[in-house]
């Protein structure tokens, strides 16, 4: 049974596709040591979703500029192209997850409410011990989508690892315990095997793997790993404070959802 749905898993990750056109033009610009900003931003600027999402994390407080930046090259020269090579991948695989969700309990504002609180508590943490602080933007993308393989099973599975995810809440387990002993895999491992495949960064990927892990391994992007770990055990802390106790009547008498 497990070693049949950890194939079933497996499958689902090569049916998610191939690259959007678009985000297929941003990794061979940003792969070749001769492209410019400029360069970058005429790829983009096709893509109304991806321009209006550099533009307005490049306009959010955590940059308080001044003056608005409204020209594209401008917004990728500040932000600099590996962040916004991972900003797009990270839009484009959101998109493509989100549609596909159908659970109840994890549902897709839940979840990206979750992933975006995570998202600021690792770049918060990032610009504060990391150098250059421009650097922490890339935390922010990793923390962004940390959970990302949990989209996978929630499509793939919904029923079960509905289930799974109440359990883990009413009796306190690790939801990565009851993955590798009911599925052969973890959402950590889905979601690192997604970044493979999308050809995200390594330290986006160590990121993905590790945000679980109480021992981190001697990876060279050891730091990527410990500040998203830290950024999203404290974050279910206060996910966790927010709730009703596991197993208490939650609205209308149901049971609470657990964090994600």
């Amino acid at each position: 049974m497990e070693r049949s749905t950890t194939h079933r898993i497996l499958k689902s990750i090569d049916d998610i596709g191939k690259l959007p056109p678009t985000i297929s033009k941003v990794l061979e610009v940003t792969n070749n040591a001769a492209a410019s900003p400029r360069d970058l931003a005429t790829v983009i600027k096709y893509d109304p979703v991806l321009t209006f999402e550099i533009l307005k994390l490049i306009n959010s407080a955590f940059y308080s500029l001044r003056n608005e930046v409204t020209n594209l090259t401008q917004a990728v020269v500040l932000l600099g192209m590996t962040t916004v090579k991972n900003l797009c991948l990270s839009i484009a695989l959101a998109q493509k997850l989100t549609v596909h969700t159908k659970s109840s309990v994890l549902s897709p504002q839940r979840f990206w409410e979750h992933s975006i609180r995570v998202a600021i508590a690792a770049r918060l943490v990032a610009a504060n011990a990391m150098k250059p602080p421009s650097k922490a933007e890339d935390f922010f993308i990793a923390g962004l989508l940390h959970d990302m393989g949990k989209l996978v099973l929630t499509n793939l599975l919904p029923q079960e690892y509905e289930n799974m995810l109440i359990t883990s809440a009413q009796r306190n387990t690790p939801l990565t315990d009851l993955e590798s002993a009911n599925f052969g895999i973890t959402h950590s491992e889905v979601g690192a095997k997604i970044g493979e495949k999308w050809n995200f960064s390594p330290g986006f990927i160590d990121a993905v793997l590790g945000h679980h892990n109480k021992e981190l391994g001697e990876s060279q992007f050891r730091k990527v790993q410990v500040v998203v770990a830290v950024a999203n055990y404290y974050v279910h802390k206060i996910d966790d404070a927010a709730q009703p106790p596991p197993g208490a009547p939650g609205e209308n008498g149901a049971a609470p959802a657990p964090a994600p």
